[in-house]
């Protein structure tokens, strides 16, 4: 195994920008926009998306199922069974219209996935509902919504915080408290008139993560304790780190760097040695790092989508899990 200053003085390749920023539109003045002029800046404003009954070539109906179709170009984002309810853009998202008008939320960025199969919207609340578990390090806090068109997403919200120091997301789950997840039934428009109520009560959500982040900062590691819990969040037996190079490069790979980062990462000054400072360390791998070992524009793009919306997304989630039993 390399030594942390060996892959310091390799050096790594940062993408600096949060993930979400590669992925949609950015809105250029937030303080002056609301959701509905945030979904024309993002092209997802009066798609008119519905169903049509489908047919073979014969001219028999296919039964049970329906094209979901965007009636702004007659576009076939995808096929579902009969129980589908389409959900317009301006319905997923206007929940959070609320927010903007009584306690200034702003929409930061929005935009489709795929062929518009999936949407997304992000909102950063104010200031004062931001933490810092330690001085000088402040965690603001956004809202992210993501609905889908496809007959398979459901319309999800999620409070997401972001490490302004280093731009890292870090989307919080049922370790911190899961929000909101509704399918695309007859009864999702009566559901987020309830979330609506919800969002306007996210203080008390911050307030709990900003205890348990301080949690993370008065929780010292040794190096073996950091490695313990690098190892467990990327799912490697702890016995087996010193083999790893041999058997897993990549792997190896993944696990040194995040290590490097735990230790000499943005903003580890401001807690050095603490769960805090490695939590920080993945969270620093997967939004900024990983990115630019994609290598391929392509690759690039399905980088940041999975620190969002995918299989990084998921092990951010577990890396705040892991930690949050660790302090509880």
């Amino acid at each position: 195994m390399q030594t942390i200053a060996q892959l310091m003085d390799r050096g790594t390749m940062y993408q600096r920008e949060p993930s979400w920023k590669a992925l949609g539109v950015t809105i250029p003045d937030p303080s002056k926009t609301d959701v509905f002029r945030a979904l024309e800046a993002a092209g997802l404003a009066n798609w008119n998306v519905h169903t049509e009954d489908m047919f073979l070539e014969s001219g028999k109906k296919v039964p049970h199922r329906k094209a979901i179709v965007r009636g702004s170009d007659n576009v076939v984002l995808a096929t579902s069974g009969g129980n589908y309810t389409a959900l317009q853009n301006e319905e997923a998202f206007g929940v959070m219209q609320p927010a903007c008008e009584k306690f200034g939320m702003t929409i930061e960025g929005a935009g489709p996935l795929g062929i518009g199969d999936k949407v997304w919207m992000l909102g950063k609340l104010p200031s004062e509902m931001s933490v810092e578990p330690v001085r000088g390090d402040v965690i603001a806090t956004y809202l992210l919504l993501t609905s889908g068109h496809n007959g398979k997403t459901k319309w999800r919200a999620k409070p997401m915080v972001m490490r302004l120091i280093c731009t890292n997301g870090m989307v919080m789950t049922e370790a911190l408290g899961q929000f909101a997840s509704f399918t695309h039934h007859s009864k999702i428009k009566d559901n987020l008139k309830l979330v609506e109520k919800i969002i306007l009560n996210l203080g008390d959500v911050m307030e709990r993560t900003g205890e348990t982040f301080s949690k993370f900062v008065e929780r010292k590691l040794t190096f073996e304790q950091t490695q313990a819990y690098v190892a467990e969040v990327l799912g490697i037996d702890e016995d087996e780190v010193e083999e790893l190079a041999d058997e897993n490069p990549v792997l190896a790979s993944r696990f040194e760097r995040i290590m490097a980062l735990a230790d000499h990462g943005t903003g580890q000054e401001f807690a050095p040695h603490t769960l805090w400072s490695a939590f920080n360390g993945v969270t620093e791998y997967i939004d900024h790092v990983r990115p630019t070992e994609a290598g391929t524009t392509k690759g690039i793009i399905s980088a940041n989508r999975s620190a969002m919306f995918g299989k990084n997304a998921k092990l951010k989630n577990r890396a705040l899990q892991i930690a949050t039993k660790m302090v509880h």
